[in-house]
């Protein structure tokens, strides 16, 4: 199943690559399957999107999960 949505969001993403929410659940869904690195790039990705709208909010969420993933703690995540 995970496999699927995985496969989905992609397409998700190829599609439409400003819809960067697909790019906070596709990045929590590699972490599921420990494919961290791959996630790690998706949260990039999603975070370039969502700068270039200009979408703060989702900036954020991509942000705070990538570096958690990292293991960085930032004040600003809290």
């Amino acid at each position: 199943a995970i496999a699927v949505a995985i496969a989905l969001l992609q397409q998700v993403i190829v599609t439409d690559k400003t819809y960067v929410a697909a790019s906070y659940q596709l990045g929590k869904a590699l972490e599921v399957v420990s494919n961290k690195e791959e996630a790690k790039g998706v949260y990039q990705q999603g975070m370039l999107e969502a700068k270039n709208k200009r979408d703060n909010h989702t900036f954020l969420e991509l942000k705070s999960a990538y570096n958690t993933l990292c293991g960085i703690f930032d004040e600003d995540d809290w």
